[in-house]
């Protein structure tokens, strides 16, 4: 796993969690690409947003606005204790 930033247009945009880092935040927030749906698509002229995994953060922070992400890491099943 590599653990320099990429750019956030390299993000998967399927719900995925990412950590992603944004101009005005202090340091990399869990977030994820949610989608809207087609009616709101259609209407807003683009198909989703960034928006925090936790809500609470979203609430205080407002709109996620990652430039750089990191993948989640993966956990082995022995870390897992299974």
């Amino acid at each position: 796993m590599t653990t320099e930033p990429r750019p956030i247009s390299e993000a998967k945009k399927d719900g995925t969690v990412i950590f992603g880092l944004g101009k005005d935040d202090a340091w990399p927030q869990p977030m994820r690409w949610l989608t809207y749906d087609e009616a709101t698509a259609e209407e807003i002229g683009e198909d989703g947003y960034w928006s925090y995994a936790e809500d609470l953060i979203g609430d205080v922070a407002g709109d996620a606005n990652p430039v750089v992400f990191w993948p989640m890491f993966e956990w082995t099943k022995e870390q897992l204790g299974r």
